[in-house]
C-alpha cells in the first residue's frame, strides 16, 4: 500500500503565511479530514478537488499582489 504525504501542501501553507484553519475554511474541509491529511491517511478525491480549487484561488491572489 502506498502512503501519501501532504508535506508539500503544509510547507506551502507556511510559505504563504497561511494557517491550517484558513485553508480548511476556503476549501470547506472538516477538522477531522484535515487531521487525516496531517497523519497521512486517505481522504476522498472530492476533498482533494476542493483543496486544489481553493489553491487556484489562493495562488491567483498571491500572483496579482
Amino acid at each position: 500500500m502506498r502512503i501519501f504525504s501532504y508535506k508539500r501542501l503544509f510547507k506551502k501553507l507556511i510559505d504563504l503565511d497561511m494557517t491550517n484553519n484558513e485553508l480548511m475554511e476556503k476549501a470547506k474541509v472538516s477538522k477531522s479530514t484535515f487531521y487525516k491529511m496531517k497523519n497521512g491517511q486517505n481522504v476522498t478525491t472530492d476533498v482533494l478537488l476542493r483543496i486544489c480549487n481553493a489553491w487556484i484561488v489562493i495562488l491567483r491572489k498571491s500572483w496579482s499582489v
